[in-house]
């Protein structure tokens, strides 16, 4: 008899404590993954932009190895003569541009041009082929176009623009410039 008086006076307090316990429990594992995922898509991203950026400096060796004729470019790029025949603000089909008046919107942020006047890299070098599949691969070459600016003295100036993708396909591309004295 007294077995069953035993019985009659739990209440069921061990169980809520351990319902909440187990509450707690899942929603710190719930946070822990939540986290991790988060970490993971941040390191990915990082991995792709130094990938693309990496790419883009590529692309700015390679036109500046074609600017300086180390290359299969016919003729090579000799100064306002080969410019010549560019309109103001425009570019041709091998990537060669020539910057607008000052208030119009530079060659290098028009994005038309960056899909059919622009110089692919290893075009007119001898540059071997970026990876387009493994690790570190890119999702497409990196581009590039070379604008002449006029002359400092008597050495040509000119700014290179080059863009670089990561290994995802339409993620956003990694942009440099740099300007060089020949």
């Amino acid at each position: 008899m007294p077995r069953t008086s035993i019985l009659r006076t739990q209440q069921g307090t061990v169980l809520i404590i351990v319902l909440l316990f187990l509450t707690v429990l899942m929603m710190m594992a719930t946070a822990a993954v939540t986290s991790g995922v988060a970490e993971e898509r941040l390191a990915r991203a990082s991995r792709d932009y130094n990938i693309g950026f990496q790419a883009a400096e590529a692309g700015l060796r390679d036109a500046t190895n074609d600017l300086m004729g180390n290359g299969s470019r016919n003729p090579v790029i000799l100064g306002a003569p080969t410019f010549a025949a560019i309109a103001a603000g425009t570019c041709d089909s091998t990537g060669l541009c020539v910057p607008g008046i000052a208030t119009a919107t530079p060659v290098w942020l028009n994005s038309t041009y960056w899909t059919s006047n622009t110089a692919t890299y290893a075009q007119y070098t001898y540059a071997q082929s970026l990876p387009s599949s493994g690790p570190g691969s890119v999702s497409q070459p990196p581009r590039y176009m070379i604008e002449y600016l006029g002359t400092s003295g008597s050495q040509n100036l000119y700014r290179i623009t080059a863009r670089g993708w990561g290994p995802i396909a339409g993620n956003s591309p990694v942009t440099l410039q740099e300007v060089v004295l020949r």
